[in-house]
């Protein structure tokens, strides 16, 4: 199956979550974009973070040489840290931290 573009699936995405409106003080952000667009956005970034950490960056460690497996272990943790900001930066998802965060 194809993937769809990322813009459509944020969209897709935000205007099933739009229609959860016992979640709208937990996503409401500080700032002027839609909260279900941005939790929308968020939840798309991860996965696609995930998807390249399982799909492309891990399988292609175990026969890389020295130097790439050094490039792909920094391609890795930067995809994780990608994840990070975007859970720490939800109000929703952030609630999945521990409390020291």
């Amino acid at each position: 199956m194809t993937p769809k573009p990322y813009a459509e699936t944020v969209t897709q995405l935000a205007t099933a979550l739009a229609r959860l409106k016992h979640l709208e003080q937990a996503i409401r952000r500080e700032q002027d974009e839609p909260a279900e667009h941005a939790l929308a956005v968020a939840l798309v970034d991860i996965a696609e973070s995930a998807r390249r950490l399982a799909d492309e960056q891990i399988p292609a460690m175990s026969d890389a040489s020295a130097e790439r497996l050094a490039e792909l272990l920094h391609e890795a943790r930067e995809e994780l840290r990608h994840i990070c900001y975007h859970v720490a930066d939800s109000p929703y998802l952030r609630t999945v931290l521990p409390p020291d965060g």
